[in-house]
């Protein structure tokens, strides 16, 4: 949900534009300039702090209470969203900015439980619903990718785009509020959710358990190999994706076509990057890696490391090089460079999540599940951090 702020630069630059210059003026005002920051400190501090504060509560309130109330919640503020887009606040851009912070704010709090308490959740089902959860969030990207591909193809003026982009967000939280309303209502929820699934799901005695403090530490002990991987996947990934990777330009950018000029950087990078991403973790269902092989798959996570230089190395910013100079100039080896990367990103996700979350007894999953979630938060975190120094690596 919150990706979509991070894809919209054209409406941003176009709201924090100054109104009283020409259409066609490339002066960029101070709200411009910094709003990448503030945007950056709104979405990710309250994201990971309330994955925090999801673990901690997991036993106090019910993921149905939290993930119900978070989902209508976004959608309150997603139509919010939406509204603003149509008003003019060109002479009202910090009263703007402020809405528009706050926002960012209490969606990512959301977030924190939506993420946390999605994964929790998942944890606790079956290990191949695991596999769909990540799925999903892999199918978002791909999603948010093709809808900035549609706008950049027809054309669409920043503020057409920002209420489409909006408006479909609002479309499929109600969509997925509905259907978790449908979940928690079925058996198959109560069973596992419940606890029911340590006695026979067929035992007509209601089933009274003691409810002991939650070792976190032992939780965490059990699968920190996993946890670890999570936090290397991720810190990767966002150390160089799409702070790097976006800044890529073809090296047959003089020929003037729109495939190496235009819609170069989406399909090269951001449409290569999702789909592989997605088709890794569909690999991972049916191509796993063994829990057992737990070393394994920690030394492939870290090992992605690898994927920093090589992308530094590519024909990125070529005119505005300090450090580095471009190794790889030619768009096949960017291309195959960003295929394995984000194959690697997929397959790794998705099996340390799903073993994360398997590695302990089974009242403690969910628990499990929601530690997997912060640890996940976590990577983006100093990927995020990460990726301003390696801008400079440039």
């Amino acid at each position: 949900m919150a990706e979509l702020f991070w894809i919209m630069t054209k409406y941003w630059n176009y709201k924090f534009r100054n109104p009283d210059l020409p259409k066609n003026s490339t002066e960029t005002t101070a709200l411009q300039k910094s709003f990448s920051s503030y945007l950056a400190i709104a979405s990710k501090l309250p994201f990971i702090l309330f994955l925090v504060v999801n673990t901690m509560i997991v036993e106090k309130i019910r993921c149905a209470l939290r993930i119900g109330y978070c989902l209508a919640g976004c959608i309150i503020l997603f139509i919010v969203t939406a509204t603003l887009v149509k008003v003019n606040t060109d002479h009202y851009q910090k009263e703007f900015l402020a809405a528009t912070l706050i926002t960012v704010v209490l969606i990512n709090v959301a977030g924190g439980f939506l993420q946390g308490g999605g994964t929790g959740m998942a944890g606790t089902f079956p290990a191949k619903y695991m596999t769909v959860n990540v799925l999903g969030q892999a199918v978002g990207g791909v999603f948010a990718t093709l809808c900035q591909l549609a706008c950049l193809l027809h054309d669409t003026s920043p503020t057409d785009a920002a209420f489409l982009y909006f408006s479909i967000a609002t479309v499929v939280l109600v969509f997925t509020l509905m259907c978790f309303l449908l979940l928690v209502n079925m058996k198959f929820y109560d069973y596992y959710i419940n606890g029911d699934s340590v006695a026979s799901p067929s035992s007509s005695e209601p089933k009274v358990q003691s409810k002991p403090s939650t070792p976190l530490w032992t939780i965490f002990k059990s699968g920190w190999k996993f946890h670890v991987s999570t936090i290397s996947i991720f810190w990767v990934t966002l150390a160089v994706f799409p702070a790097v990777t976006a800044l890529i330009r073809s090296s047959n950018a003089d020929s003037g076509s729109a495939l190496t000029t235009t819609l170069f950087v989406p399909l090269a990078c951001f449409v290569t990057f999702n789909f592989t991403d997605l088709f890794g973790r569909l690999l991972a269902r049916f191509l796993p890696i063994s829990s057992t092989n737990a070393n394994w798959l920690l030394m492939m996570a870290v090992g992605r490391v690898v994927f920093v230089p090589l992308l530094i190395v590519c024909n990125v910013a070529p005119t505005s090089r300090v450090l580095t100079n471009v190794i790889f100039q030619h768009d096949w080896q960017y291309i195959i460079i960003m295929v394995l990367f984000g194959l690697s990103n997929g397959y790794i996700t998705t099996l340390a999540l799903t073993y994360a979350s398997k590695c302990c007894a089974e009242e403690y999953q969910e628990v499990a599940g929601s530690l997997a979630a912060l640890f996940l938060g976590l990577g983006l975190a100093l990927g995020s951090v990460t990726s301003y120094l390696t801008i400079q690596l440039l």
